[in-house]
């Protein structure tokens, strides 16, 4: 791949690792008992950081076990997608990582839609 594709995809990944985050942070919010995960003008790592807590703070919410090890998932997919894309702040950009964030973007809007939809 060019230099100009590598950086075409990698922005590309960035773009949905943010829009994936904007989905948990949704989810998040909705919950019985809300997670409050940061917005706006915030340094990446503390996304990442926000993210991976809040897999401890699921456990509490009063949601079936399903739905609490969906939404963990997709934020432990997330984790692994955010720093395989490099967005912590590694500006590594090779294509094994770009497959590896793909593949967990793709499961952690898996989760995120096997929690909002239990019963599909």
């Amino acid at each position: 791949m060019s230099d100009s594709g590598d950086d075409e995809a990698k922005r590309s990944l960035q773009f949905l690792v943010i829009n994936v985050y904007a989905d948990l942070h949704r989810v998040c919010a909705a919950l019985p008992i809300p997670i409050a995960l940061p917005v706006g003008k915030v340094d990446l790592q503390d996304l990442v950081d926000a993210a991976s807590r809040s897999v401890d703070l699921i456990e509490d919410e009063p949601v079936s076990d399903f739905q609490k090890a969906a939404l963990s998932v997709a934020c432990i997919r997330w984790v692994a997608a955010a720093y395989l894309t490099g967005i912590e702040g590694n500006p590594q950009n090779d294509q094994v990582r770009m497959i590896g964030a793909t593949a967990n973007l793709a499961d952690a809007v898996e989760a995120l839609r096997d929690y909002t939809h239990p019963e599909d």
